[in-house]
């Protein structure tokens, strides 16, 4: 579960976060639906431990994550997260992108890697650098890099910006499927909401840094 109850975040002059609630369940589904510039992604950075909020908590598995003067580290929250830009590092191979997190024997890392690589539609491709990738490749690799841990809960900030409908929709659906087999609580930022009610997300709405209605 995540729970995120009063947090607020601000940047110089301009508060991103507002006193922002949100609960994500185990195994749930949520999209936190806005326009852009209005917190959603300082959101997720709060939760996935990147940023620590000014005031407010955020609870992972019933625990303390996040609070001013607390910050769990990222590796230690069991979240994957899908940045907007993929955000794959250049030098990697995808498939040592995909691997990055993961630990074990190498045999186990390079099964689960395959595995993952195939899940998203990337067979053969682990060779590859992300330059050499389309743009809905990059985003597919990143899905297969958060989920490579086993992740219980899931963070994806606008996965599908800037990709044509087709990259769009067979995106969608691979997210749809592979979350579901996951088991992970996903939430899920977006200022579409077909994306949102296509995933099955209970939709909340942030309006400058607050919860709207």
């Amino acid at each position: 579960m995540i729970e995120v109850r009063g947090v607020s975040k601000r940047y110089g002059p301009v508060l991103a976060v507002d006193s922002f609630d949100v609960t994500v369940p185990a195994t749930a589904r949520v999209a936190v639906l806005g326009a852009s510039g209005c917190g959603k992604t300082t959101l997720l950075r709060m939760i996935a431990g990147l940023d620590v909020p000014d005031a407010g908590t955020v609870r992972i598995g019933g625990a303390d994550a996040s609070a001013p003067g607390l910050c769990i580290p990222p590796h230690a929250r069991g979240i994957g997260f899908v940045f907007q830009d993929a955000a794959l590092f250049p030098h990697m191979s995808v498939a040592a992108n995909v691997g990055y997190g993961v630990t074990g024997p190498k045999a186990q890392v390079r099964a689960r890697v395959l595995e993952l690589l195939s899940l998203v539609g990337l067979e053969g491709l682990g060779a590859r650098y992300p330059a050499e990738l389309s743009g809905g490749q990059r985003r597919r690799a990143a899905l297969a890099r958060a989920l490579a841990p086993g992740p219980a809960r899931l963070l994806m900030d606008e996965p599908l910006t800037n990709l044509d409908s087709s990259s769009r929709d067979a995106l969608l659906q691979t997210i749809d499927a592979l979350a579901a087999a996951s088991g992970a609580s996903l939430l899920y930022v977006t200022h579409d909401r077909g994306e949102a009610l296509a995933l099955g997300c209970d939709v909340v709405e942030m309006r400058d840094g607050r919860r709207a209605g």
